[in-house]
């Protein structure tokens, strides 16, 4: 069977910068087709010019039998303007051609997007790989096709690596604080994260499990011998959750001579293991702080004790790895001073950036402390209503103080110097870096946050 994957642009009115990530679920989905005997086309339309029709006819010149439209992928989500015409014209060409919303959904989710696109046959549930088998053999549960319940998908599909051959190096990037110029390919360590943060998306997977880490180095080395790759972003919603797996990692890792960077909690790391991981060639760490405000931690259910934030902040730091601070302002439980609290807190510890999100969780989510509100649509946004803080005025007012976050932190003199000190010491890498990242500073500070 002859099935077309199609990644509809995450703009609908013209084409995207390079996006920060690769379409990594769809490649997951490819490969775990493929080891099922499933012929795949496959379509990333998302960087050139939105045009449904022309997408619509690849789909029908691939010959397909079905077709996978995703509305969302590994930090990426297609917002309903995109999704829309995207479908209209796939019925317009083939009105009986079985359609899947692809995509990790929970529940929710999935009811949400089938009353808003009727035009699909079904919408996927939990994992996308066992949720895409299911709606292809009818075999399991993930694909939602009218009202009734749908239960989530969960890991049995999951393939040894996606189908990488099907990837177009030189067409993703990330943000510019997270790359020193390298293509960056991402590879999965584990899915799933065993804490409930209320805004994360994770929440949709049936269980936590971790890769070997023999098998992690092999994917990395088949992408050093496929395409050159010497940089990696271990893409895990949380690394590290398991230490002894993470040292083995990066001692397997050391000896391949590569840089690679990821994400953690400031409680899953210590002096130890951080100095192993530079060894191996970790260079940049994000860490998912969000607020230094116990009340929003407690109330966003993400259980980091905030006393843990400066320890591991320093430590990397002191092991020579880069440090991102992530943070949320809108968070329910939170406060406009809390997220002063937050802002100043971060400015004191001193980590090498901060990148601050508006709170654009949808209604679904809802946790005590927040209350929905109708927040002003662009395309990276979620559609229809929104979750935020009670304490907070309403989006106009979390965007201001986002801004706020991005002009303090960044606009310092002491930053400038800073930044100014590491384009001398790595001219080559830094300055096309640091331009980069100012262009996207004085967008998010003095524009919108995006």
């Amino acid at each position: 069977m002859r099935v077309s994957l199609l990644c509809p642009p995450v703009s609908a009115v013209g084409p995207a910068s390079p996006p920060r990530h690769w379409p990594l679920y769809a490649l997951l989905v490819a490969a775990a087709l493929r080891e099922r005997g499933f012929d795949v086309a496959f379509d990333d339309a998302h960087r050139r010019a939105p045009d449904p029709a022309a997408a619509a006819r690849g789909v029908v010149a691939a010959g397909a039998e079905a077709a996978l439209v995703f509305a969302a992928d590994y930090n990426r989500r297609v917002p309903l303007d995109s999704l829309g015409p995207h479908l209209d014209a796939l019925r317009a060409v083939a009105p009986d051609l079985p359609v899947l919303l692809s995509g990790r959904h929970s529940p929710d989710e999935a009811r949400r997007l089938r009353a808003a696109l009727p035009q699909a046959t079904a919408v996927s549930v939990g994992e996308p790989e066992a949720a895409a088998l299911a709606f292809l053999t009818g075999d399991g549960p993930g694909a939602l096709r009218g009202d009734e319940p749908a239960a989530p998908a969960g890991l049995t599909a999951t393939p040894a690596s996606p189908a990488w051959d099907l990837a177009r190096p030189g067409a993703y990037g990330l943000n510019p604080h997270q790359s020193r110029g390298a293509e960056v390919f991402p590879v999965l360590a584990s899915r799933g994260c065993p804490y409930g943060c209320f805004y994360c998306e994770v929440r949709s997977q049936a269980a936590y499990a971790a890769r070997a880490p023999d098998d992690v180095v092999a994917e990395v080395r088949l992408l050093m011998d496929r395409w050159g790759a010497r940089s990696f972003f271990v893409a895990d919603p949380m690394f590290a959750l398991h230490r002894p797996a993470a040292l083995e990692f990066a001692a397997k890792l050391a000896p391949l001579g590569v840089r690679w960077s990821a994400m953690t909690r400031t409680d899953r790391v210590d002096p130890t293991l951080l100095a192993a991981m530079a060894a191996s060639g970790c260079w940049s760490l994000i860490f998912g702080v969000e607020s230094l405000n116990p009340d929003a931690q407690s109330a966003m259910h993400k259980r980091l004790d905030v006393e843990t934030v400066g320890p591991a902040i320093r430590a990397a730091r002191a092991a020579g790895i880069e440090v991102i601070a992530s943070a949320m302002v809108g968070l329910p439980g939170d406060t406009p001073a809390g997220v002063e609290r937050t802002v100043q807190g971060l400015i004191d510890l001193e980590p090498d950036f901060a990148q601050f999100f508006e709170v654009r969780v949808p209604a679904e989510h809802a946790v005590q402390g927040g209350r929905v509100a109708a927040v002003p649509g662009d395309r990276f946004s979620f559609d229809g209503g929104h979750y935020i803080g009670d304490a907070f005025d309403g989006p106009d007012h979390v965007r201001r103080l986002t801004q706020a976050a991005y002009r303090r932190f960044y606009l310092r003199p002491g930053y400038v110097k800073t930044r100014l000190r590491a384009v001398r010491a790595r001219p080559r890498e830094e300055l096309r870096r640091g331009l980069q990242g100012a262009r996207i500073v004085v967008d998010r500070a003095l524009g919108g946050a995006r």
